[in-house]
């Protein structure tokens, strides 16, 4: 269903792996961005569920660079990481299988705080947004926020430090007073990293299975 590609950067070449419907046709735009914010087991797939439910579905391999403290956001240096993430954009929005109104973001645990990110300085480009992870929560993620006006949906593990009632308010009532449409669910009994199957001490399939169902809901509204 998927494999390896490649695109353009503007320093040479990034790399990633893609799913396309199995329809054979062509679908809504969608980045994947993972834990690891690599390619592994889990990321891809996920990438393949999408496509199999209609959307093409792209992980790209994220770049790390050096950076200052300043400059970091899940680990990686965020100016490098944010123009590869614009040439995953780009290499989407021109890609035959793909069809529909703008590029569509999922992002889990660390992924979710740098899909935030993107959609915060791509916002042109960024027509929805599916966060899964209490990071987004965190004190530095408010300019960002404050910064992305795309539709987002968030789901959060109620057994995660970083998830209060106050802060989930908090951001949604933020969203709403800039006429941005966001809907957050949470998960009880679910731990940090529930939705990655490949972690079984930290996997819920039944809180999995009903994020992946209000996602595609979501996406399919906003991406056409």
């Amino acid at each position: 269903m998927g494999g390896h590609v490649e695109f353009p950067n503007g320093a040479g070449a990034a790399g990633g792996y893609l799913a396309t419907p199995i329809d054979g046709g062509a679908g809504p735009a969608l980045i994947v961005l993972g834990p690891m914010l690599g390619l592994g087991a889990n990321i891809t797939s996920v990438c393949d569920r999408f496509a199999a439910e209609g959307f093409t579905a792209l992980a790209p391999e994220v770049v790390a660079g050096g950076g200052t403290d300043q400059d970091r956001v899940v680990g990686v240096n965020l100016p490098v990481a944010i123009d590869g993430l614009r040439a995953a954009v780009g290499f989407l929005e021109e890609h035959p299988m793909v069809h529909g109104k703008g590029v569509g973001l999922a992002g889990f645990e660390a992924g979710a705080r740098l899909a935030l990110a993107l959609a915060a300085r791509a916002s042109d480009d960024i027509k929805a947004l599916v966060l899964v992870d209490g990071a987004v929560l965190d004190d530095e993620a408010s300019a960002d926020w404050a910064g992305s006006s795309a539709p987002a949906e968030c789901h959060f593990a109620l057994d995660d430090a970083d998830v209060t009632k106050a802060a989930v308010d908090a951001v949604v009532a933020a969203a709403k007073e800039r006429h941005v449409a966001i809907e957050a669910f949470t998960y009880q009994g679910a731990a940090p990293g529930f939705f990655d199957d490949t972690r079984p001490e930290v996997f819920d399939a039944d809180a999995a299975h009903e994020a992946f169902i209000r996602s595609l809901s979501f996406l399919r509204a906003h991406l056409g």
